[in-house]
């Protein structure tokens, strides 16, 4: 799949799960889609510091998943990776450096630097999924 086709599904389901957020209405906490050849969900979570993530788990029909997250009005895409427990989700943006873990209803959201001898910086523990 080209980077644009994957842009463009990832800022679609987007703002299909933020959508509540633009109008001022509640954002819906989970909400599930099957779509141009794509199925998946989004949730809404709540870290331990307070912060508020919305994250869209896109899975294609044919290929590995992705996740969005949307935090503080900027978002990333990451690409699913094998994970020992639960997924796990790396940013394409390997600059960025992002990292996604999560395990049922919970999970939380990391940076790695782009340097071969750096390792992981929890930025927000505790993520909650909020019903």
């Amino acid at each position: 799949m080209s980077r644009n086709t994957m842009r463009t599904v990832c800022a679609s389901v987007l703002a299909l799960a933020l959508g509540g957020c633009a109008s001022g209405l509640p954002a819906p906490t989970v909400h599930s889609f099957d779509t141009e050849g794509w199925r998946g969900l989004t949730r809404n979570y709540r870290c331990a510091d307070g912060t508020r993530l919305a994250v869209a788990y896109l899975h294609p029909k044919e290929g590995s998943g992705l996740a969005v997250v949307a935090m503080g009005g900027t978002q990333a895409v990451l690409r699913n990776l094998p994970a020992g427990s639960g997924a796990r989700y790396v940013d394409v943006d390997e600059q960025r450096g992002l990292r996604w873990h999560s395990k049922g209803n919970e999970g939380h959201l990391a940076v790695l630097a782009p340097d071969h001898t750096a390792t992981e910086q929890m930025l927000h523990t505790g993520c909650v999924v909020q019903h």
